[in-house]
């Protein structure tokens, strides 16, 4: 027989799991990767005390980062600035250097002495970036991100505060992984069929077959460095081949 201690209905550890369980739905039956973005941007200044303004930045191919959005312009040259000037703490999370940063003032902070002294001068005095990783939806390791969360107030966050954030993270991670899955095959099930349309076009155009057609379709694109749906959209908006010129047989 299992002991159970019993839990009060009003207390703050309930009521804050409450929030993030109702948090973890509305994101999770969100599939858009973009407004997924949108919304773990903007509810952070709801679910994290003391965040003045928040913004995402993505990890893409070859290791290289891009804001993906952000709830105030200070946000988003805060993290534009540490891609320019090569250093930061979203630098460094996005790139598994360590999974939180939390810096209570960045003025007497003095690992990023470029970076700190400019974002002192947009008005950032304490921060809390995180990486983002979905260790547990998707086998991908490598950390899709960072969330940078910024305060203009000396001595943010206090421990406890760190740890909303850590968790925030941790959800928001989950979520954005889930719909970046989803999207990307969405965006593979559209390609392949308006491949299938390009193909149906080309057989129909110049009385070739369907493997003629693919064929014909892939060879455009090795010989122009075009993306395979790029070609086929070209030829759907074209009714043939972008150079009009008919396809020899394979």
């Amino acid at each position: 027989m299992h002991n159970t201690v019993p839990v009060d209905p009003g207390s703050p550890a309930l009521e804050v799991s409450a929030r993030f369980a109702a948090l973890s739905e509305d994101l999770l039956a969100e599939h858009d990767e973009a407004a997924v973005l949108r919304q773990v941007c903007e509810r952070a200044l709801e679910f994290v005390p003391g965040v003045d303004f928040c913004g995402i930045t993505l990890r893409g191919p070859r290791r290289r980062l891009e804001s993906a959005c952000s709830t105030d312009p200070i946000a988003e040259k805060c993290d534009g600035l540490q891609r320019e000037l090569g250093e930061g703490p979203c630098m460094e999370a996005a790139h598994d250097v360590q999974r939180m940063y939390v810096v209570e003032d960045l003025r007497a902070d003095e690992r990023w002495p470029r970076w700190g002294p400019a974002a002192v001068a947009l008005g950032v005095r304490s921060l809390v970036s995180l990486k983002l990783s979905s260790e547990t939806i998707s086998e991908e390791h490598a950390p899709l991100g960072a969330l940078n969360m910024y305060s203009a107030e000396v001595g943010w966050p206090d421990p406890d505060v760190a740890e909303i954030a850590r968790i925030y993270a941790v959800h928001c991670a989950n979520a954005v992984a889930q719909a970046r899955q989803i999207t990307g095959l969405q965006r593979a099930v559209d390609g392949r069929h308006l491949i299938g349309v390009a193909q149906g076009i080309l057989m129909q155009r110049y009385d070739v077959g369907i493997d003629t057609a693919f064929e014909v379709l892939q060879r455009y694109s090795t010989t122009t460095n075009t993306k395979l749906r790029d070609v086929a959209t070209q030829v759907v908006a074209q009714g043939g081949l972008p150079d009009q010129e008919p396809p020899q047989g394979g």
